[in-house]
C-alpha cells in the first residue's frame, strides 16, 4: 500500500468503489451487487431491508 500512495493513489474501501461500479441500481445485476456491498459494508444490510420493506408496504396499498 505504501508504494501506491507513494506513487499519488488514493486509497478508497470496497464500500466506495462498489457503487461507483454499479453505477445505475436499476441494472438487472443490481441485487447481487447489493448482496456484496452488504457483506462488505454492514450498515448496508440495513438500507436494503428498509429498502425492502419500502417496496412491500407500496405493493400492500396498491
Amino acid at each position: 500500500m505504501l508504494r501506491l500512495t507513494q506513487a499519488g493513489a488514493i486509497p478508497v474501501t470496497c464500500g466506495a468503489v462498489l457503487p461507483e461500479l454499479m453505477k445505475d441500481w436499476r441494472r438487472k445485476e443490481a441485487g447481487d451487487f447489493a448482496k456484496l456491498l452488504a457483506e462488505m459494508v454492514p450498515n448496508f444490510q440495513a438500507i436494503i431491508e428498509q429498502y425492502y420493506k419500502a417496496q412491500e408496504v407500496t405493493k400492500s396499498e396498491k
